[in-house]
C-alpha cells in the first residue's frame, strides 16, 4: 500500500505485483489485444510527448474559455469488473477478431483480475472489488473503460458543445472549456451523479493548470504553452543502476562520469561530468550509460585538446587516475610513448597537458563473471568500437601534427659535422636548439 502524501489524509494506492505470479503470462496476452483498443479511442493520449503534440495544434484559442483538469478517485479499486468486462467484450466485437473469440479473451480478463491473491503481514487475501495495479492488463483495461464512458456520457450528450479539446490518461482527463464556471460546476456534478461507484474531483482556472508531469499555460492573446510540473512532494530520486527494473528504464537512469572525491585526487577537477559525448570528426553525440569516476578500472576514456580539438580515445585495466598519472609522467619526461604524449611533445611550447584537456570516461567493462583475459579482450574490443563509430584513430592524430607544420626528419646543423633526428617546424624553417635559433638544411 503506498500512501499518497501529496493528496489529503493520504490515502492508500494498492499495488499488488505480478511479477512471477501465476497470472502474468496471461495477463500479458489479453493486453496484447486490448492495447489497440485503446489506442483508438478518440479522446486517448499515450504520454507526455503526445499530450503536447496535440495541444500544439490548437491554434489561437477563444478570449472565454478555460483550461480545467478531472481526475477520478480511486478509479482501479472502484472499477465494477463485471459490468467492465462487458464493455470490453463489446468492443472487442467491434473488431471483427475471431480467433480468439472476444468471449475468449472476457473469459481470460476475468481469470486475471479476479485471481488477485496476495500476501500482507502474514494473511492470505484475494480481491473481491476492482482491479489493482500491478498487472499489466490493467491500465489498458482501465482506458478502453474510461473511453467508454466519455464516449457514452460526454460526447453523445449536449455537453460535447462546450468541449474544445478532451483527452485523457487512464484516470486523468484535461480540458478546454469553453463555456463559464458554472456550466463547468454543473458539467463535473452531472458526471459525478452519472455511476456511483465513479467520483471526479476537478480544477479550473483561466490561465493554467497541472496535468501529468505538464504544466499548461494560456496566455493573454489565448495562445498555449507548456512547462514541466513536479509535485511539491518529489524528491527527484533515481534509480540505482543494480536495480532489478526492465531495460529501457535502466538505459534512461542519468549517468556519466564525476570525480572521485577521494583526498589528494589531482584529477578530479579535470573529470568531465556529462551523460554524453560528442565526437569532433562526426559531430554525433553519444550517451554515457555507466557511473563511474577517475578511480574506476576497466574503463575507456576519451582525453580531447582542447586547443586542437582531436580526441584520443583509449582503455585502461587499472585504476582511470593511474593512466592519467602515466601520461602527464611521460609528457613531463619528454616520453614518446603514444599519440597523445607524441601531439603534447611536439607543442610543447603552445600545449600544457594539466590545463588543456577535457577528460571523459565513456563507458566501463562490468563482467564479474568473467576471466581476466575475457575482460582484457573485451576491453580491448571495445577501444576499437568507439574508435571505429567515434571515427577517431591514431592518423588523425598524426595528420593534425602535420597541419600544424611538424614533422619529424634528419637534419645537419650548419658547420658542424652532427646530425640530428628532430621535430621541427616549417612555418619559420629553423630549427630551436638549447634557446638559439640556427638556419638548417635536410640532409
Amino acid at each position: 500500500m503506498f500512501p499518497k502524501i501529496h493528496e489529503v489524509n493520504n490515502p492508500g494506492r494498492p499495488v499488488v505485483s505480478s511479477v512471477n505470479s501465476h497470472t502474468k503470462k496471461l495477463s500479458a496476452y489479453v493486453d496484447e489485444f486490448l492495447r489497440p483498443l485503446a489506442e483508438k479511442q478518440p479522446y486517448y493520449i499515450r504520454d507526455t510527448s503526445d499530450f503536447i503534440r496535440q495541444l500544439r495544434v490548437l491554434g489561437q484559442l477563444p478570449a472565454r474559455c478555460y483550461l480545467a483538469t478531472l481526475d477520478v478517485s480511486s478509479l482501479y479499486t472502484n472499477i465494477d469488473i463485471d459490468e467492465r468486462l462487458t464493455i470490453v467484450e463489446e468492443e472487442l466485437e467491434k473488431t471483427n477478431h475471431s480467433r480468439p473469440s472476444p468471449k475468449t479473451l472476457s473469459c481470460l480478463l476475468q481469470k486475471v483480475l479476479k485471481l488477485n491473491n496476495f500476501t500482507f503481514n502474514g494473511e492470505h487475501y484475494i480481491q473481491i472489488k476492482g482491479t489493482a495495479m500491478g498487472t499489466r492488463v490493467a491500465p489498458n483495461f482501465a482506458n478502453v473503460y474510461m473511453g467508454r464512458l466519455e464516449d457514452k456520457y460526454v460526447y453523445q450528450t449536449e455537453w460535447a458543445n462546450w468541449l474544445i479539446l478532451c483527452v485523457c490518461f487512464i484516470d486523468d482527463i484535461f480540458l478546454i472549456w469553453k463555456g463559464d464556471k458554472d456550466s463547468f460546476t454543473d458539467f463535473s456534478d452531472y458526471l459525478n451523479n452519472v455511476l456511483p461507484s465513479i467520483k471526479f474531483t476537478h480544477e479550473i482556472s483561466t490561465d493554467s493548470v497541472n496535468f501529468l508531469d505538464t504544466k499548461v499555460l494560456k496566455d493573454e492573446q489565448g495562445y498555449i504553452n507548456t512547462d514541466d510540473y513536479q509535485k511539491p512532494t518529489d524528491t527527484h530520486p533515481y534509480l540505482h543502476w543494480t536495480s532489478a527494473h526492465p531495460p529501457h528504464l535502466e538505459r534512461s537512469i542519468p549517468r556519466g562520469g564525476k570525480p572521485c572525491q577521494r583526498p589528494k585526487c589531482r584529477w578530479c577537477n579535470k573529470i568531465n561530468e556529462t551523460q554524453t559525448f560528442k565526437s569532433t570528426s562526426n559531430n554525433k553525440t553519444f550517451t554515457i550509460f555507466h557511473s563511474v569516476d577517475c578511480q574506476s578500472p576497466w574503463v575507456i576514456y576519451i582525453i580531447e585538446c582542447n586547443i586542437c580539438r582531436l580526441q584520443y580515445i583509449r582503455k585502461s585495466e587499472t585504476g582511470f587516475n593511474l593512466h592519467l598519472n602515466n601520461h602527464r609522467n611521460h609528457i613531463k619526461k619528454e616520453v614518446n610513448s603514444c599519440e597523445l604524449t607524441e601531439h603534447f611533445l611536439h607543442n610543447v611550447r603552445l600545449h600544457n597537458f594539466d590545463n588543456d584537456v577535457t577528460i571523459t570516461v565513456i563507458e566501463q567493462i562490468r563482467k564479474d563473471h568473467l576471466t581476466i583475459d575475457q575482460k582484457k579482450e573485451l576491453l580491448h574490443n571495445r577501444e576499437m568500437f568507439w574508435q571505429r563509430t567515434a571515427e577517431l584513430n591514431t592518423t588523425e592524430w598524426t595528420e593534425q601534427k602535420n597541419r600544424l607544420g611538424f614533422h619529424k626528419v634528419f637534419y645537419k646543423v650548419l658547420g658542424t659535422e652532427n646530425v640530428y633526428n628532430i621535430s621541427c617546424s616549417r612555418r619559420e624553417n629553423s630549427l630551436i636548439l638549447i634557446g638559439h635559433t640556427c638556419p638548417i638544411q635536410p640532409h
